[in-house]
């Protein structure tokens, strides 16, 4: 483990509660040089890009601990494995390992772990907040759709359980049955959002 690791197990040793990526940013400015090797101009990408680089790779370091490393912007928490011999036979995956699009964290720590990503043009870096914001709508009209479904207890929606749902709702409050013409409408564009999605 690096001098840049050990730093951030010290500080999140001491943290009992999920920090936010700003908070932890700013301690480090503040409190330690941990940014010093980018220099004072760096840019907002650069410091996240660099912050995270080092949380992957203390995250891979605590792999044959008995710690993992929860990694996102809004939670950066170290915490106790707890897996018990029950979970370990069901195939328990730890929530860190979990992601709403399949393969997406593994995507996410290859491309923070890949330190030529620190020098990123600034239009790829554009093109990336760009994505990242399309896909983060996406999710939250994912959830209002399933909502309006009310399929929230099914972790493993399909195609054809959304469409056989859909029929139930429209023919329950299509119009032309004395249903509720909003309503209609709602599940009508609740479907078109999940179509593109499944």
């Amino acid at each position: 483990m690096n001098q840049k690791e050990q730093i951030l197990l010290d500080y999140l040793e001491h943290k009992s509660l999920a920090i936010k990526e700003y908070e932890l940013m700013t301690d480090l400015q503040e409190n330690t040089k941990f940014f010093s090797k980018l220099g004072e101009d760096a840019s907002l990408f650069k410091k996240h890009f660099y912050l995270f680089h080092h949380l992957y790779l203390l995250a891979e370091a605590l792999k044959e601990q008995s710690f993992e490393l929860e990694i996102s912007a809004l939670s950066i928490k170290l915490c106790k494995k707890t897996l018990t011999s029950e979970s370990k036979k069901e195939g328990h995956v730890s929530e860190y390992h979990v992601s709403e699009y399949k393969g997406e964290i593994v995507e996410l720590q290859n491309f923070y772990l890949n330190s030529d990503n620190l020098n990123l043009p600034d239009e790829e870096v554009q093109d990336m907040l760009a994505l990242f914001w399309k896909r983060y709508l996406a999710i939250d009209k994912k959830s209002d759709a399933i909502k309006c479904f009310g399929l929230e207890e099914h972790n493993n929606l399909s195609r054809s359980q959304i469409k056989k749902r859909y029929n139930q709702l429209a023919s329950q409050y299509h119009p032309d049955k004395g249903g509720d013409k909003i309503k209609f409408m709602q599940i009508k564009e609740a479907y078109e959002q999940l179509k593109e999605l499944y």
